[in-house]
């Protein structure tokens, strides 16, 4: 099985925290930032196969922060992760270069799914 390196960026603690867990119980490689300009940071010095991103964050705007590092990371996958799925920016953050979408409340096996697709592709 292939491992990831993986981001997590979300202005909640506790969502930082869930999926750092599973991640890390997947024995992939987790980051988490609850800033969003501290997760920028951490894409201009590190390489990661996923990022697992917040469209709405009062800091900065996950749609932002996902066109600031897709040019960074042009080959990582990125997963929208939103409390809203009817949310008109899913939208705008897929045609931007997301590849997933992740709605709240979510759980292990959803996430599981997202990882196994992307460790198989």
């Amino acid at each position: 099985m292939r491992l990831l390196k993986a981001l997590v960026v979300d202005d909640d603690e506790i969502v930082c925290t869930l999926l750092g867990d599973i991640l890390t119980r997947q024995g992939h490689q987790a980051t988490t930032h609850t800033s969003p300009r501290l997760g920028i940071s951490a894409v201009r010095s590190q390489v990661f196969d996923v990022v697992f991103l917040d469209i709405k964050m009062p800091e900065l705007d996950g749609l932002e922060v996902l066109r600031q590092m897709r040019p960074l990371l042009p080959k990582a996958a990125f997963v929208m992760i939103t409390a809203s799925a009817d949310d008109e920016r899913v939208g705008e953050a897929l045609s931007a270069g997301a590849g997933f979408c992740l709605s709240k409340p979510f759980d292990s096996n959803m996430v599981e799914e997202i990882l196994a697709a992307l460790v198989g592709r």
